[in-house]
């Protein structure tokens, strides 16, 4: 009970609040309502004292149209020029950063040419070196084998005499 009075308490002063908010807030408006026509109609009667006829008001009023056309032109023009020299900020900006990109992706490529240039070179120099070592025991190997063959043809040949002389 205590805590639906409590709640009931609440709940009363958050509406009194809102229905004080409101009431401020309406009346702020009506007053502010007022006070633009007010303005409204003294500018009107300003207006219509300066100019007596509808042609003299028509007049004015083209004049007025033409001036903001000359005005909005001009703004249009400073407006597009600055847009063109944004987007060409922009544009140089991407230019100088994919030249620097591409001199550096260069430079890369070069240094990376370069470095397996040179391991070929090594690789090239260590089968060169090792072929040469292969011929030479391929050689020496061709003349040991020569030399068993003619060793073993001397042999039978001399075998074949000791047959013979017995």
């Amino acid at each position: 009970a205590d805590a639906e009075a409590a709640l009931k308490t609440t709940q009363d002063g958050i509406q009194a609040k809102y229905d004080a908010d409101s009431k401020a807030i309406k009346d702020k408006l009506a007053a502010d309502s007022k006070a633009l026509a007010d303005e409204s109609s003294v500018a009107q009667a300003k207006f219509a004292a300066k100019f007596k006829s509808n042609a003299e008001k028509a007049a004015a009023q083209q004049a007025a149209l033409k001036a903001e056309v000359k005005s909005n032109a001009a703004t249009d023009a400073a407006d597009k020029q600055a847009i063109k020299d944004k987007y060409a900020a922009k544009a140089a900006s991407a230019e100088a950063a994919h030249k620097s990109w591409q001199a550096e992706a260069d430079a890369k490529a070069a240094a990376l040419s370069a470095a397996r240039e040179g391991d070929k070179k090594a690789t090239e120099a260590t089968a060169k070196a090792a072929e040469a070592d292969y011929q030479s025991k391929m050689s020496e190997a061709a003349t040991k084998s020569t030399a068993a063959d003619n060793a073993v043809q001397a042999y039978t040949t001399q075998m074949e005499k000791d047959k013979k002389t017995q």
